[in-house]
């Protein structure tokens, strides 16, 4: 029952990031790219602000070089505000 519980929680990191979105960049007509070690952080994030009606695109590994480039060109052309990354960090053991 604990895991499931947690799975439904929202992370308040989540919470304070939509409430930044919606208090500090929208207004101004921001634009904002989000850093996250986890794809899986990603990908639950997109799915959060979605769901509270804030469009964020995902620039993961999974996600095509063209399809990346389209997102940045709209990025970059303010056609939206929001991109989430996620990057690896690979350590080596010397």
């Amino acid at each position: 029952a604990m895991i499931k519980d947690y799975q439904k929680s929202i992370p308040p990191k989540f919470i304070a990031t939509l409430g930044l979105i919606n208090d500090e960049i929208l207004p101004k007509n921001g634009k904002v790219i989000i850093w996250t070690i986890f794809i899986q952080n990603a990908k639950q994030l997109q799915e959060y602000l979605k769901e509270n009606e804030v469009k964020a695109e995902l620039l993961i590994g999974e996600v095509e070089t063209e399809t990346r480039e389209e997102v940045i060109n709209k990025f970059n052309n303010h056609l939206f505000i929001l991109i989430i990354i996620c990057f690896k960090l690979f350590l080596l053991n010397c």
